[in-house]
């Protein structure tokens, strides 16, 4: 997530505060991703795709949007956390 925002907003390290920014989303966004009791590679994926793509857009990109996310492999995860998931199909995804 970090690399994509950089990538498209044309940072680098030797931009401190840009750099700075970013790296507070990605913590941020860790930090969400860490309230689940159980790991689904996933949902962090989901939930790092929507925290990048609202950043980016508040950032000047607001042509940039995304569409509602409802997770597909939530049969195949024996782990999965089913309605307690944001994701979750039945829950109408986020």
């Amino acid at each position: 997530m970090g690399i994509v925002a950089s990538m498209i907003k044309k940072t680098n390290p030797l931009h401190d505060e840009e750099r700075s920014e970013i790296l507070r989303l990605v913590a941020e966004t860790l930090m969400d991703i860490s309230k689940y009791p159980r790991r689904c590679c996933k949902r962090s994926s989901y939930m790092a795709i929507e925290e990048a793509t609202g950043y980016l857009r508040n950032s000047g990109f607001d042509k940039l949007t995304i569409g509602k996310i409802q997770c597909q492999w939530a049969p195949k995860n024996k782990m999965c956390l089913g309605i307690r998931c944001l994701y979750f199909p039945q829950k109408g995804g986020h």
